[in-house]
């Protein structure tokens, strides 16, 4: 996905509702994430570190952007910070 995006991003973030894009971005990577080894051959850690952290910043941008889900990707960046911080 971010193959896809990143190379637009700085568009995207011009655009409105990009707040929106990012609370999206940021779930499916918080919910869907897998590693291309579906947790085999010891991925299990580098997924967790991944599908942790790489929401953090899409949540961010939701944040800042005053996107419809605002509130709820504070208290979701707020966890995914927890857990980069305290739990890995």
């Amino acid at each position: 996905l971010l193959k896809v995006v990143n190379p637009h991003l700085l568009d995207l973030q011009k655009q409105e509702g990009y707040g929106d894009l990012a609370f999206e971005i940021g779930k499916l990577y918080w919910y869907y994430y897998t590693d291309d080894n579906n947790g085999k051959d010891g991925g299990h850690e580098d997924f967790s570190v991944t599908r942790v952290t790489t929401p953090i910043k899409w949540f961010d941008d939701a944040m800042k952007d005053d996107s419809r889900n605002s509130k709820t990707a504070i208290i979701v960046f707020e966890i995914c910070k927890f857990q980069r911080d305290i739990v890995l």
